[in-house]
């Protein structure tokens, strides 16, 4: 298979993925990558984060205790990843199998669970982008402290790149459910439009909403 089609050519990626009956293999290789890369680009954040929080609250805490919260902060931000991209794959294979039945589609959910792990593609292409988002960030906070991911800076950064990474995955869901599950496109692209436009309206709600 050409994997690298599913960046420019989704459509005849998933075709023949359901041809040649993909195995799970490459969508672990996905998952993986995407652990890695978040965790990677959470490393310089982490350590800012983690003092800032402190100093946040350090009138409220003993020096023990400051040192517990360090730790727990500074770790807790690194092995999210671990955590939250494999829940995540599970959670959004779920809904989108789910809502495609609403729409007649027909098929495994392993098949589903394969090819929702590509949605994670624009993560892991887009990774620079967001080390960089990463970096300014952690000078704002380094800076400010934890206020500092209050700036409007910060929520404008996470908001586009939030937004960018979303519109790409719901093209790659659009296409994975129009294969795994038996769809035309057009109901294809409805599915995958109700768990996008809920992930987009919780990013812009944060940039909009007083803080």
């Amino acid at each position: 298979m050409k994997y690298l089609e599913v960046i420019y050519n989704p459509d005849s990626f998933f075709r023949n993925a359901l041809e040649e009956g993909m195995s799970y293999k490459p969508s672990i290789v996905v998952i993986i990558l995407t652990i890695l890369i978040s965790t990677a680009s959470t490393i310089p954040f982490a350590e800012v984060y983690a003092r800032a929080t402190v100093e946040a609250i350090s009138t409220q805490i003993s020096s023990d205790q400051t040192e517990v919260v360090y730790a727990m902060t500074y770790y807790l931000t690194i092995l999210s990843p671990l955590f939250t991209v494999p829940i995540l794959w599970i959670v959004i294979s779920a809904v989108l199998h789910g809502i495609s039945a609403l729409f007649g589609g027909k098929g495994e959910f392993s098949t589903t669970l394969k090819f929702t792990a590509f949605s994670y593609v624009p993560v892991i292409v887009l990774s620079p982008l967001s080390f960089i988002v990463g970096m300014e960030i952690a000078s704002i906070i380094a800076a400010e402290g934890v206020q500092g991911l209050m700036s409007e800076t910060v929520k404008i950064a996470q908001a586009s790149t939030g937004t960018l990474t979303t519109l790409w995955q719901m093209t790659l869901w659009t296409f994975a459910i129009k294969y795994a599950r038996s769809l035309p496109t057009k109901k294809a692209l409805y599915v995958a439009l109700i768990p996008g436009a809920v992930f987009l309206i919780g990013i812009w709600l944060s940039l909009i909403l007083p803080t």
